[in-house]
């Protein structure tokens, strides 16, 4: 029987014993494959395979400061993931889930405008105009 490759195999990688370079690697592969997912509408699958990559990046960032000053790119690597989960959400019409998740991005990365951007859609799209 053919086995599956490694890098699509979940049972073969664990992820708990990479070290920060390969996580964040492994985290960049699966955001390709949430990408592609979002792409194909199939937005319960691209949240899950975005928050397994969130998952590996997500405990390395310290929790203060926020953002951290000394890891600028795993910071926004974390940001954009929450960011396109956010996006998700929104067209599962979870608008409550992704406020949430789009406030995760803004507090990671306050300098990203796309993240503020989704957080007001979000914000907007849950009915609160104030606050958009």
């Amino acid at each position: 029987h053919s086995r599956p490759l490694p890098a699509f195999d979940d049972a073969a990688s664990d992820d708990g014993m990479l070290d920060e370079k390969s996580q964040t690697e492994r985290a960049w592969d699966l955001k390709g494959q949430g990408d592609r997912l979002a792409h194909n509408g199939e937005w319960n699958d691209a949240i899950s395979t975005l928050s397994r990559a969130l998952a590996l990046v997500e405990p390395l960032l310290p929790s203060e400061p926020s953002p951290p000053p000394n890891k600028p790119a795993l910071a926004h690597l974390v940001a954009i993931l929450h960011e396109e989960i956010a996006q998700c959400l929104m067209e599962l019409e979870k608008f409550w889930d992704a406020i949430s998740s789009a406030r995760a991005a803004t507090k990671t990365d306050p300098t990203w405008a796309t993240a503020r951007l989704t957080l007001a859609r979000a914000e907007l799209n849950w009915g609160d105009v104030l606050k958009a």
